[in-house]
Formats: C-alpha cells, structure tokens, sequence
C-alpha cells in the first residue's frame, strides 16, 4: 500500500509540474510580447494566478506522502521509540484534522464561487474550475495523509523497535518500513 500512496502522490505532483511548465511558457509568451512586439499578455495576472493556485495544491500529496513537511524532532530523539512514534500519530492525526477542515470549507467556497459565477477581475475567467480543482487536490491530499496516519498507527503498535523514519536515508527504504 505504499508504493500506492506514493505512485498517486507522484502523478498529482505531475499535475503541478504541468501547472510550472505552463506558467513558464505564458511568462516567456508575455516577456517577448511586452519586450519585443509592445504588446504584453492581456490579464496576465489573472492567468498566472491560476496557475499557481492549482500547482501549489498539486504538491500537498506529495509533501504528505514524503513526510516532508517541517516537523520538531528534537523530543524525538531523546525518548523511548514507542513515544518518539506515539508523537508522530498525534502529528499526524493534527495535521489529518486540519486537512479535513480546510477541504470542508474549500468545499463551501467552491459552491459559493459556482453559483455566484465569480470570475478574475482583468479578462473575466470563471474562478470555479481552479477551486473546485483545488478541492479536489487537497481531498486526494486528506486521503493521503489519512493513510498515512495510518501506516503511523501500525509503526506504534509495532512489536519490534523501528528506526526513525527521518533516520532513514532512501524513499525505498521509507516505503518498505510503512509496509512492514
């Protein structure tokens, strides 16, 4: 199951590396047609700030996947094992919760967004698509971490003593230790 979350974490991540190339190509576009003809990309902020929105939640699954958020490990270090992962599920389960609320109230955003027909202020894009894609990204990114507050939760009640994950120097090895 942990090459699954991480096979499904990298192709959300590909979203958000399309969303860079993208974002790219329309500022190039817009820096020779501002430069060379006199004649700059029309809303280009609204554009690039859709760009954006869309690539920064791209890459939340895999953050999640790839504990690579910031984290305090310094308690960690210096107690039993069992405590050191018993602080980690309560990280995890946090970080869990406040996921859970940022997708209901994204949900509730998006709705409003749609049936207001919101749009961009310079060429008048609809904003709907952006956050709906934007919700469903961060709930892909929820389902993650729920698994991987998952994975934590056997990592607790393992009847072996684990190395901690942080310790570990190499994604495979980071995927076999969850499937163990």
């Amino acid at each position: 199951m942990g090459k699954f979350v991480k096979n499904i974490s990298e192709y959300v991540a590909f979203i958000g590396l399309g969303g860079l190339i993208i974002l790219s190509i329309v500022i190039l576009v817009d820096i020779i047609g501002r430069e060379l003809l006199g004649m700059p990309i029309p809303g280009f902020s609204d554009i690039t700030g859709e760009f954006i929105i869309i690539t920064a939640a791209a890459c939340f699954p895999a953050s999640f996947a790839d504990r690579s958020h910031v984290s305090v490990r310094f308690v960690g270090q210096i107690v039993h094992w069992r405590v050191r992962e018993a602080l980690d599920l309560l990280g995890n389960v946090a970080t869990l919760v406040i996921l859970l609320i940022i997708v209901v109230q994204l949900v509730e955003y998006s709705e409003q967004v749609w049936v207001n027909k919101e749009t961009t202020w310079l060429i008048a894009l609809p904003i709907w698509p952006v956050w709906w894609t934007v919700t469903a990204l961060l709930a892909i990114s929820s389902i993650i971490q729920a698994l991987m507050t998952y994975f934590q939760v056997k990592r607790l009640f393992s009847p072996v003593k684990l190395s901690d994950l942080d310790a570990i120097e190499s994604d495979s090895a980071t995927v076999q230790s969850y499937e163990e």
